[in-house]
Formats: structure tokens, sequence, C-alpha cells
């Protein structure tokens, strides 16, 4: 049913460019208003289909002309916005589709937190920090775990150079993996966390902030190995 439906909401995409992403926000909007878990997921679903047709027009700007800032500034809004909208944590099939939508379109965050900071206000938010926020959020349920593993894999490739210079959310990104190998994340998930934590620790140039980051992802890894080794298990 998915891939039916994605082959459609291609072709509608492509007869409606931008408007097909207005359409969709206003559903968004309509959803979060009536609480309508079922259509918000399906809406969340339908933008994550589009991802590498929209992605083309917004990174060629140039011969896109309004089209691409109208799918920009729409996802702009629904980035800065779906962290904290009550639906995303309603269940696991709205996180998992909220986590995969920011995942595909990770690779657009930072020309988006361009953008977005040009025209910063008094509600401005990084949207960096709420794509990962979506995708931590995720950690924390075996359900949702493997996508947002994924995600922030995917975050940290697509926004190292942003990242590199946030020490602070580099060591929140290490906790929280810490905190989900406790209670049992699966290695896979594990060692795309890992991938994603040490692209951004290997642009870091200064040696002393390096080592302590790389000491931090590395050490507690090293600790339960010895462990193991001592138990006999």
């Amino acid at each position: 049913f998915r891939k039916d439906a994605k082959e459609l909401f291609i072709s509608i995409f492509y007869a409606l460019k931008s408007d097909y992403f207005k359409a969709i926000i206003t559903m968004l909007d309509e959803a979060t208003r009536l609480q309508q878990w079922v259509t918000f997921e399906v809406a969340l679903f339908a933008l994550t289909c589009v991802e590498m047709e929209a992605t083309n027009i917004v990174k060629n700007a140039s011969q896109s002309g309004p089209q691409a800032g109208a799918i920009r500034d729409a996802l702009i809004l629904l980035i800065s916005q779906l962290a904290v909208n009550p639906l995303f944590g309603s269940n696991g099939m709205v996180m998992i589709s909220g986590i995969d939508l920011v995942a595909h379109y990770a690779k657009l965050l930072p020309m988006l937190e361009l953008f977005n900071s040009y025209e910063k206000s008094e509600g401005h938010v990084n949207l960096l920090e709420r794509g990962l926020q979506c995708t931590l959020a995720g950690m924390v349920s075996p359900l949702t775990q493997k996508n947002a593993a994924n995600g922030i894999k995917r975050i940290c490739y697509a926004c190292a150079k942003e990242l590199e210079k946030r020490p602070d959310i580099v060591r929140h990104l290490i906790r929280t993996l810490e905190g989900a190998i406790e209670t049992g994340l699966q290695s896979e998930s594990r060692q795309e966390i890992i991938e994603g934590i040490m692209r951004i620790i290997s642009r870091v140039r200064d040696p002393v902030l390096h080592l302590n980051l790389l000491t931090s992802l590395l050490n507690p890894g090293i600790i339960r190995l010895k462990e193991k080794v001592y138990s006999g298990n």
C-alpha cells in the first residue's frame, strides 16, 4: 500500500509542486486542530515521499524560482513546529513518520537554518536543534529507536560542519547513546549513532576538545568490554 501511495504522491507533486506542500501543511494544521493522528501521520508520510523531488527544486532555486522558496518556507515551518506538536508523540507510528521526514530532509537543514536565521524573531528556533529533538525523542522507545538512530546519523552527516561548533550537542548525543545502550539499544542502531557522532568529532580541530569528545564517546564502551572480559561473559 505504501509503495503504491508513494508513486501517487510523487505524481501529484509533479503536478502541484509547491502547492502540494501548502495543501499538506493545511492538512497537518487541520489534523492537529481536530486531534486526528491518522491524518497527521499520512500527511507526514506524503511529504517524505517527495523528498528527492522537493530537494532538487530547493537546491536549484535559480531555476525553480518561487517554487523553491515556497517549499523551503513550508519545510522551515514544519520542522520548527513538529517536535512540539502534541500529535508527534501521540503514538509510535506518528513518531516514526515524523522522524523519517526529518531524516530524509536532513541534507537541507543547514540551508533551511540559514534562511531561517535571516528572519529571526522572538519565537525563532534553531532548525538543527529541532530536527535533532525530533529524532532524539524516538530513542526512548524500542519501537522507534531504529528510525531514530538512522535519523541521528543522517543529521550528523548532513550537518557535521555546523555541529562541530556545538560540543554541547555532541555531548548530549553521547549521553543519549549511553542511556539507550543501558536499556538495550540494538547493535545496528548503536553503530549508526556512533558513526554519526564520529563524523562530527572528526571535524573538530581543537586537539583538546577533540580528545575530550572522543574519550567521552569511547570510554563507556571500553569499560563495558572490560567488565564482560572479567566476568567471563
